[in-house]
């Protein structure tokens, strides 16, 4: 079972992600969850997916989880890979944070690349963590060879 932090819960691309979850609950959890200043549905959420770590720009307490930064949880204990879906340069020092611990990062947000992509992408091959997801996500052997197509191509 893998062990998600969702840093961008509440936006589109969090909910998304939140909807897989639910989908297959043997497969993920949710180890953390972060937020803006949507309060209501980041409460909605912890009490749903019941993380042990959630952000929030608001004030916003919530008892029996721990409230941390956006870069505390991509790099806490338990995180096994980081979604990062905060929008603007938000998501930058979480996706840096997450890579320097060896931790996956699943990012949505194209600003972290735009704003810093030589950074980002030389912290994800130091550690090996770009081999290391690359490698685990990627079909092998007939597999790949069958699900490869050049863009715009039909089955």
């Amino acid at each position: 079972m893998k062990k998600l932090v969702i840093l961008g819960s509440t936006g589109s691309i969090g909910r998304q992600t939140l909807d897989v979850v639910r989908r297959f609950p043997a497969k993920f959890k949710v180890a953390g969850l972060a937020a803006g200043n949507n309060v209501e549905l980041l409460r909605s959420q912890v009490a749903e997916f019941r993380p042990a770590y959630y952000s929030s720009l608001a004030s916003l307490e919530v008892s029996g989880t721990k409230r941390l930064s956006p870069e505390e949880m991509a790099v806490a204990e338990g995180a096994d890979i980081v979604v990062v879906a905060m929008s603007g340069r938000a998501g930058l020092g979480p996706t840096l944070a997450a890579l320097r611990a060896g931790k996956p990062v699943a990012l949505a947000n194209k600003e972290t690349l735009v704003m810093a992509g030589e950074l980002v992408m030389r912290e994800a091959k130091r550690d090996g963590a770009l081999r290391r997801w690359t490698a685990n996500t990627r079909p092998s052997g007939s597999a790949w060879k069958r699900t490869r197509r050049p863009c715009g191509g039909s089955s």
